[in-house]
């Protein structure tokens, strides 16, 4: 399906159904994950907080909020780039969905230094 993106569209989106859950949105989010590492989405926002920190003290807390954080995978690769760099992150996911933020907060089990919150 040809989609045409000359002029912007009216229309409203899937995703911006915030009661939307199941199957379906799953895969859409890990699809959008897959975009973001594929095409660079990820490495442009890391090489910009490499950026913001260069004169940043590493024991001090950094907070990073990721609004609409999907199932986080950016801060995920963020809480992977401050331990191997030494960063004292904190980071807040807030996504206006609820099953989203499950789905997030599954996936980033395993980091202590990732929350989540559900907000509109």
């Amino acid at each position: 399906m040809f989609v045409d993106t000359k002029y912007r569209s009216d229309a409203e989106e899937t995703m911006d159904d915030f009661a939307m859950e199941g199957e379906i949105l799953r895969e859409a989010l890990d699809k959008i994950a897959s975009i973001n590492r594929l095409l660079g989405g990820n490495k442009v926002t890391i090489e910009g907080v490499e950026k913001l920190l260069e004169n940043k003290k590493s024991a001090t807390e950094i907070r990073i909020l990721d609004v609409g954080c999907g199932n986080g995978d950016m801060l995920r690769a963020l809480a992977e780039y401050g331990n191997a760099k030494g960063f004292n992150f904190k980071l807040i996911g807030m996504d206006a969905n609820g099953f989203t933020i499950d789905y997030a907060k599954r996936l980033s089990a395993g980091f202590k230094n990732i929350s989540y919150t559900c907000s509109d």
